[in-house]
Protein backbone atom coordinates (compact mmCIF):
# COMPACT_ATOMS: atom_id res chain seq x y z
CA UNK A 1 0.00 0.00 0.00
CA UNK A 2 1.17 3.29 -0.45
CA UNK A 3 2.18 6.16 2.02
CA UNK A 4 0.65 9.18 2.88
CA UNK A 5 3.21 11.05 2.57
CA UNK A 6 4.32 13.22 -0.76
CA UNK A 7 7.50 12.38 -3.29
CA UNK A 8 10.01 14.85 -2.84
CA UNK A 9 9.85 16.88 -6.82
CA UNK A 10 13.42 17.09 -7.92
CA UNK A 11 14.70 20.81 -8.08
CA UNK A 12 15.93 22.12 -11.42
CA UNK A 13 18.84 24.34 -11.89
CA UNK A 14 17.23 26.73 -13.99
CA UNK A 15 13.51 27.62 -12.93
CA UNK A 16 11.41 27.84 -15.29
CA UNK A 17 10.64 31.46 -14.20
CA UNK A 18 13.70 32.46 -15.31
CA UNK A 19 13.23 30.21 -19.33
CA UNK A 20 9.62 32.62 -19.38
CA UNK A 21 11.87 35.80 -18.41
CA UNK A 22 14.25 35.06 -21.40
CA UNK A 23 11.63 34.20 -23.98
CA UNK A 24 9.08 37.37 -23.54
CA UNK A 25 12.43 39.14 -23.16
CA UNK A 26 13.40 37.66 -26.75
CA UNK A 27 10.06 38.46 -28.03
CA UNK A 28 9.83 41.87 -26.94
CA UNK A 29 12.80 42.67 -28.77
CA UNK A 30 11.77 41.32 -31.54
CA UNK A 31 8.73 43.20 -31.28
CA UNK A 32 10.64 46.19 -30.42
CA UNK A 33 12.99 45.75 -34.16
CA UNK A 34 9.86 45.09 -36.05
CA UNK A 35 8.25 48.48 -35.06
CA UNK A 36 11.69 50.70 -35.57
CA UNK A 37 11.16 48.97 -39.33
CA UNK A 38 7.97 50.36 -39.41
CA UNK A 39 8.66 54.03 -38.41
CA UNK A 40 12.46 54.23 -40.20
CA UNK A 41 11.67 51.96 -43.14
CA UNK A 42 14.89 53.32 -44.97
CA UNK A 43 17.48 53.38 -41.80
CA UNK A 44 19.00 50.30 -39.75
CA UNK A 45 18.64 47.46 -41.69
CA UNK A 46 22.01 46.24 -40.62
CA UNK A 47 20.83 46.77 -36.64
CA UNK A 48 17.42 45.00 -37.54
CA UNK A 49 19.00 42.50 -38.95
CA UNK A 50 21.40 41.96 -35.84
CA UNK A 51 18.22 42.16 -33.55
CA UNK A 52 16.25 39.45 -35.04
CA UNK A 53 18.78 37.18 -35.06
CA UNK A 54 20.19 37.93 -31.43
CA UNK A 55 15.61 36.89 -30.22
CA UNK A 56 15.72 34.12 -32.35
CA UNK A 57 18.92 33.17 -31.03
CA UNK A 58 17.11 33.99 -27.82
CA UNK A 59 14.50 32.59 -28.18
CA UNK A 60 15.86 28.90 -29.45
CA UNK A 61 18.40 29.12 -26.08
CA UNK A 62 15.14 29.32 -24.02
CA UNK A 63 13.65 26.39 -25.63
CA UNK A 64 16.94 24.50 -25.78
CA UNK A 65 16.99 24.86 -21.94
CA UNK A 66 13.47 23.97 -21.03
CA UNK A 67 13.95 20.79 -23.12
CA UNK A 68 16.80 20.10 -20.99
CA UNK A 69 15.53 21.35 -17.80
CA UNK A 70 16.89 19.13 -15.42
CA UNK A 71 17.09 16.01 -17.08
CA UNK A 72 19.80 14.53 -15.08
CA UNK A 73 20.92 14.49 -11.47
CA UNK A 74 23.26 17.41 -10.63
CA UNK A 75 27.09 16.17 -9.28
CA UNK A 76 25.96 17.57 -6.15
CA UNK A 77 22.65 15.35 -6.09
CA UNK A 78 25.14 12.06 -7.81
CA UNK A 79 26.82 12.47 -4.15
CA UNK A 80 23.45 12.63 -2.64
CA UNK A 81 22.78 9.20 -3.86
CA UNK A 82 26.09 7.97 -3.19
CA UNK A 83 25.28 9.24 0.74
CA UNK A 84 21.60 7.38 0.79
CA UNK A 85 23.65 3.99 -0.61
CA UNK A 86 26.01 4.22 2.06
CA UNK A 87 23.42 5.30 4.68
CA UNK A 88 21.17 1.97 3.59
CA UNK A 89 24.16 -0.14 3.60
CA UNK A 90 25.17 0.58 7.20
CA UNK A 91 21.03 0.38 8.21
CA UNK A 92 21.01 -3.14 6.67
CA UNK A 93 24.30 -3.92 8.57
CA UNK A 94 23.03 -3.52 11.80
CA UNK A 95 19.84 -4.93 10.97
CA UNK A 96 21.36 -8.28 10.34
CA UNK A 97 23.64 -7.44 13.57
CA UNK A 98 19.93 -7.24 15.43
CA UNK A 99 19.06 -10.22 14.38
CA UNK A 100 21.72 -12.48 14.85
CA UNK A 101 22.08 -10.99 18.39
CA UNK A 102 18.09 -12.02 19.22
CA UNK A 103 19.72 -15.82 17.24
CA UNK A 104 17.37 -15.50 14.68
CA UNK A 105 18.85 -17.14 11.75
CA UNK A 106 15.66 -17.69 9.48
CA UNK A 107 15.47 -14.29 9.36
CA UNK A 108 18.69 -12.90 8.87
CA UNK A 109 18.22 -15.13 5.55
CA UNK A 110 14.98 -13.42 4.49
CA UNK A 111 16.60 -10.06 5.59
CA UNK A 112 19.25 -10.84 2.78
CA UNK A 113 17.00 -12.16 0.32
CA UNK A 114 14.89 -9.07 0.59
CA UNK A 115 18.24 -7.11 0.41
CA UNK A 116 19.33 -8.85 -2.23
CA UNK A 117 16.28 -8.19 -4.78
CA UNK A 118 16.87 -4.01 -3.61
CA UNK A 119 20.47 -4.10 -5.28
CA UNK A 120 19.55 -5.76 -7.91
CA UNK A 121 17.23 -3.47 -9.09
CA UNK A 122 19.57 -0.80 -8.38
CA UNK A 123 21.68 -3.07 -10.63
CA UNK A 124 19.63 -3.09 -13.44
CA UNK A 125 18.76 0.46 -13.25
CA UNK A 126 22.51 1.69 -13.88
CA UNK A 127 23.73 -1.63 -15.38
CA UNK A 128 20.74 -1.76 -18.34
CA UNK A 129 20.15 1.61 -19.00
CA UNK A 130 22.24 4.33 -20.14
CA UNK A 131 24.36 6.31 -17.65
CA UNK A 132 21.86 9.34 -17.55
CA UNK A 133 18.35 7.22 -17.36
CA UNK A 134 20.00 5.02 -14.94
CA UNK A 135 20.62 8.36 -12.45
CA UNK A 136 17.21 9.45 -13.28
CA UNK A 137 14.95 6.51 -12.31
CA UNK A 138 17.52 5.51 -9.37
CA UNK A 139 16.91 9.47 -8.18
CA UNK A 140 13.26 8.48 -7.90
CA UNK A 141 13.24 4.76 -6.94
CA UNK A 142 14.56 6.35 -4.10
CA UNK A 143 12.64 9.52 -3.36
CA UNK A 144 9.69 6.86 -4.03
CA UNK A 145 11.13 4.70 -1.31
CA UNK A 146 11.27 7.38 0.77
CA UNK A 147 7.49 8.17 0.19
CA UNK A 148 6.70 4.55 1.25
CA UNK A 149 6.00 3.75 -2.52
CA UNK A 150 6.57 0.54 -3.55
CA UNK A 151 8.73 -0.33 -7.29
CA UNK A 152 9.07 -2.96 -9.26
CA UNK A 153 12.09 -3.20 -11.81
CA UNK A 154 11.57 -5.64 -14.68
CA UNK A 155 14.43 -5.02 -17.40
CA UNK A 156 14.53 -7.74 -20.04
CA UNK A 157 16.41 -5.72 -22.77
CA UNK A 158 20.01 -4.23 -22.67
CA UNK A 159 19.30 -0.83 -23.44
CA UNK A 160 22.92 0.53 -21.82
CA UNK A 161 23.84 1.49 -25.22
CA UNK A 162 21.64 3.70 -26.57
CA UNK A 163 23.01 6.42 -28.63
CA UNK A 164 21.27 8.77 -27.16
CA UNK A 165 20.74 8.59 -23.51
CA UNK A 166 20.60 12.17 -22.49
CA UNK A 167 17.56 12.42 -24.58
CA UNK A 168 16.21 9.70 -22.84
CA UNK A 169 16.95 10.73 -19.20
CA UNK A 170 15.23 13.87 -19.98
CA UNK A 171 12.02 12.49 -21.41
CA UNK A 172 11.98 10.09 -17.90
CA UNK A 173 12.66 13.09 -16.20
CA UNK A 174 9.75 15.43 -18.15
CA UNK A 175 7.03 11.94 -17.71
CA UNK A 176 8.38 11.90 -14.17
CA UNK A 177 8.18 15.20 -12.66
CA UNK A 178 4.52 15.14 -14.31
CA UNK A 179 3.10 12.03 -12.96
CA UNK A 180 4.64 11.80 -9.67
CA UNK A 181 6.10 15.25 -8.79
CA UNK A 182 2.48 17.16 -9.14
CA UNK A 183 1.49 15.82 -5.72
CA UNK A 184 -0.24 12.69 -7.18
CA UNK A 185 -1.04 10.44 -4.37
CA UNK A 186 0.91 7.08 -6.51
CA UNK A 187 0.87 3.55 -4.97
CA UNK A 188 2.68 1.60 -6.82
CA UNK A 189 5.18 1.82 -9.70
CA UNK A 190 6.49 -0.95 -12.32
CA UNK A 191 9.07 -0.47 -14.93
CA UNK A 192 10.10 -3.07 -17.66
CA UNK A 193 11.57 -3.47 -20.94
CA UNK A 194 10.91 -5.55 -23.66
CA UNK A 195 11.45 -6.22 -26.99
CA UNK A 196 8.30 -5.66 -29.43
CA UNK A 197 8.34 -5.61 -33.58
CA UNK A 198 11.67 -4.63 -33.93
CA UNK A 199 11.57 -1.75 -31.10
CA UNK A 200 12.77 -1.66 -27.61
CA UNK A 201 10.06 -0.84 -25.22
CA UNK A 202 10.22 1.18 -21.90
CA UNK A 203 7.03 0.84 -20.32
CA UNK A 204 5.92 2.90 -16.73
CA UNK A 205 3.07 1.77 -15.10
CA UNK A 206 1.49 3.72 -12.10
CA UNK A 207 -0.98 3.12 -10.12
CA UNK A 208 -2.53 6.22 -8.02
CA UNK A 209 -4.90 6.37 -5.38
CA UNK A 210 -7.64 8.95 -6.91
CA UNK A 211 -7.87 11.40 -10.10
CA UNK A 212 -5.09 10.42 -12.61
CA UNK A 213 -2.52 13.05 -13.39
CA UNK A 214 -1.77 13.56 -17.57
CA UNK A 215 1.50 14.72 -18.45
CA UNK A 216 1.81 17.49 -21.11
CA UNK A 217 1.88 15.57 -24.56
CA UNK A 218 3.34 18.46 -26.84
CA UNK A 219 6.63 18.08 -24.26
CA UNK A 220 6.63 14.79 -24.00
CA UNK A 221 6.53 14.48 -27.90
CA UNK A 222 9.74 17.18 -28.51
CA UNK A 223 11.53 15.20 -25.98
CA UNK A 224 11.03 11.94 -27.69
CA UNK A 225 12.28 13.31 -31.27
CA UNK A 226 15.84 13.99 -29.71
CA UNK A 227 16.44 10.14 -28.05
CA UNK A 228 14.99 9.21 -30.91
CA UNK A 229 11.51 7.32 -30.05
CA UNK A 230 7.83 7.53 -29.89
CA UNK A 231 5.43 7.69 -26.52
CA UNK A 232 2.39 5.91 -26.35
CA UNK A 233 0.29 6.54 -22.92
CA UNK A 234 -2.98 4.12 -21.99
CA UNK A 235 -5.18 5.23 -18.72
CA UNK A 236 -7.34 3.01 -17.35
CA UNK A 237 -9.37 3.28 -14.06
CA UNK A 238 -6.44 4.53 -11.81
CA UNK A 239 -3.87 3.19 -14.10
CA UNK A 240 -1.67 5.11 -16.06
CA UNK A 241 1.20 3.58 -18.48
CA UNK A 242 3.33 5.18 -20.49
CA UNK A 243 5.36 3.37 -22.85
CA UNK A 244 8.67 4.48 -24.57
CA UNK A 245 9.63 2.90 -28.15
CA UNK A 246 12.76 3.70 -28.40
CA UNK A 247 14.26 2.95 -32.32
CA UNK A 248 17.24 0.65 -32.23
CA UNK A 249 20.17 3.03 -32.82
CA UNK A 250 23.14 2.45 -30.25
CA UNK A 251 26.62 3.66 -30.12
CA UNK A 252 29.57 0.88 -31.40
CA UNK A 253 30.67 -1.09 -28.48
CA UNK A 254 33.97 0.00 -27.02
CA UNK A 255 37.14 -1.99 -28.53
CA UNK A 256 38.84 -4.48 -26.06
CA UNK A 257 41.84 -4.03 -24.15
CA UNK A 258 44.64 -5.76 -26.00
CA UNK A 259 42.29 -6.64 -29.07
CA UNK A 260 43.86 -8.01 -32.01
CA UNK A 261 44.60 -5.64 -34.86
CA UNK A 262 43.53 -6.33 -38.08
Amino acid sequence: MGSDRKVKRPQGDFSRRKLVFLGVGALALLGFSWVWLLCEPEHHWGLLSGFCFLGGAAIGHAWALGLHHHFVPTAAEVVHLLQLQRHAFLNHLQVISALAQLNKPEHICEYITSTNKDLDRERCLTGLLPAEAGLVLLDWCYRLHDAGVAVEVDLKTDLSRLANGTGLAALLMEALTALIGAGSAVKEVALKSFSENGDEVLELTLVFDGNLPWPHPARLRERARTVPAEVKVKRQENTLTLAVLLTPVHVPAAPKVGAAKS
